[in-house]
């Protein structure tokens, strides 16, 4: 498209600024030879796709996310340090982005979504991380894994946005019961995983609740990246194992967030006060989450779920994603502590 160069820099998901981008060797070769002093300055004489841009520009990955999380003004006549020195922590982001070696191989991930998840990874390995946001496609020249951080709600709305060809890098990391979307879209192949910390705020460090897992094609990256971040993961062989973590956390997050929502309290507080209510809610919903998947959970489920609550203490779930969690719970079968909770709550009507 007819950009300014200020544009291209921003509209390039990874790109510095348009300077550093026409300054790659690689450049005149995908523009067919323009010289970069006919570009700075005035508006592009020749029409660059943004998956060109982005094959370009994979040495400066970080730098968008770096401009919209430190507010660094990214003029054309000044450097990117100058610009950020008086942010140190964005500097240090930048003179990292630029140490990145020669001869690292490890692909850069793209990152869909901005919320708490996408940019505390993004932030686990900001030299191999390129945040997309809403309305920003995902570039086919692209080689890597596509991590989607997005509600469950966006999920038909990251298919639009994913070329037919890169659809098969997807990885999904949604909580409540995707399987059924999955298969529909002739994604369950994908990579996925169960995360199993939590970030409160966007910037907070995530706090592990030492059970993540992964299964798939693009695992061991995903698991080098929460590695980066201090947060453990496992990469499971079978995708029936998958499944059985899947539903655990969907247990987790059904039963924490009816009772965290009841009290008003952080999960942390519900196991101290009410466990008796965990267990007995768990001991309800279990055995309908295992008759719908045909699964067998292991045992100690209660003491799992209230393990990892307590690790995450400070943590204040509720109902979310209603369809994709309490919602497909009771659409396999109602039980009464869990209808009468929900009718407390104006959750359902009957």
């Amino acid at each position: 498209t007819d950009m300014s160069p200020s544009q291209m820099a921003f509209n390039c998901p990874c790109a510095v600024n348009f300077r550093e981008v026409i300054s790659y060797p690689e450049y005149s070769k995908f523009v067919g030879g323009v010289s970069s002093s006919k570009f700075l300055g005035t508006r592009p004489r020749a029409s660059l796709r943004k998956d060109v841009l982005f094959e370009v520009s994979r040495s400066f990955v970080g730098a968008k996310d770096v401009y919209q999380r430190f507010k660094i003004t990214m003029s054309e006549e000044t450097t990117p340090e100058e610009e950020a020195e008086k942010d140190e922590k964005a500097v240090q982001l930048l003179k990292a982005r630029r140490k990145r070696s020669k001869g690292d191989t490890r692909p850069v991930s793209l990152i869909l979504g901005g919320g708490r998840i996408g940019l505390a990874l993004a932030d686990m390995d900001p030299i191999h991380s390129a945040v997309l946001h809403r309305g920003d496609d995902v570039p086919v020249a692209h080689r890597g894994p596509v991590i989607v951080a997005t509600r469950n709600e966006d999920l038909d709305g990251v298919l639009s946005m994913t070329p037919e060809s890169r659809r098969k890098d997807l990885l999904f990391l949604q909580n409540g019961m995707i399987s059924e979307w999955l298969e529909k879209n002739d994604l369950a192949e994908n990579t996925q995983a169960v995360l199993w910390f939590a970030v409160g705020e966007k910037g907070d460090d995530p706090v592990d609740g030492y059970g993540t897992v992964v299964w798939g094609r693009w695992a061991e990256e995903f698991k080098e990246r929460l590695s980066r971040g201090n947060v453990r993961c496992k990469i499971l062989k079978s995708k029936a194992e998958l499944e059985k973590n899947r539903a655990e956390k969907l247990l987790w997050s059904s039963v924490f967030g009816v009772l965290s929502r009841r009290y008003n309290m952080t999960v942390g507080e519900v196991v101290s006060n009410y466990q008796n209510d965990v267990e007995e809610l768990t001991a309800e919903l279990a055995p309908i989450v295992e008759r719908a998947l045909r699964i067998r959970l292991d045992a100690g489920v209660v003491p799992r779920l209230c393990n990892y609550s307590n690790t995450i203490f400070n943590y204040s779930d509720g109902i979310k994603e209603f369809n994709w969690r309490n919602g497909w719970i009771i659409e396999q079968e109602r039980s009464p502590l869990h209808v009468k909770a929900l009718r407390e709550m104006g959750l359902i009507s009957s």
